[in-house]
């Protein structure tokens, strides 16, 4: 499959649609709100709150790369979620590793609504912890989601160069 042959409105509506299916399934999390593009203002975060990254790399037809990224408040709000504890019993490596597993969820949810009879692998995540938000990629499909105590960005994009 050609990317630049897919509509962007159905590329972002399986980003929304992958993401949100699984934050609720998964991290019982509701999402308040979404759209595409530019976030609007992020909630007030704690003075020094960091911004936690994680990126997977996937090959297929097509091969690229998927991110999420939110505020580190919310990165342990998620995690706690999805492993039904409260905050203060959620440790860093557990963040990290929630965070990673959710990548890989929303990036495998998202490209079986692209490309249903595709196979891709997908590799393992990479996590990292920022002073502050990373920019997407150029060309890369981009959506936030107000989960109420901060916003969740997902970004997809395609290599077009035919290497990651």
């Amino acid at each position: 499959m050609d990317p630049n042959e897919l509509p962007v409105s159905d590329i972002q509506s399986a980003i929304a649609s992958a993401v949100e299916e699984v934050l609720e399934t998964m991290c019982f999390t509701p999402v308040f709100e979404s759209g595409a593009g530019h976030a609007p203002p992020p909630v007030e975060t704690p003075d020094g709150s960091t911004t936690l990254t994680a990126k997977l790399d996937f090959e297929g037809a097509p091969s690229g790369s998927f991110h999420i990224q939110v505020p580190s408040h919310l990165g342990r709000c998620v995690a706690a979620s999805f492993l039904g504890r409260d905050d203060y019993e959620v440790s860093d490596p557990q963040i990290a590793q929630v965070l990673c597993e959710l990548s890989n969820m929303f990036c495998g949810a998202t490209l079986s609504r692209i490309e249903q009879d595709a196979t891709f692998h997908l590799y393992h995540p990479e996590f990292s912890r920022n002073s502050a938000p990373q920019s997407a990629a150029e060309g890369a499909f981009q959506r936030w989601f107000d989960l109420g105590d901060g916003l969740l960005t997902a970004s997809l994009h395609f290599d077009t160069t035919g290497s990651i």
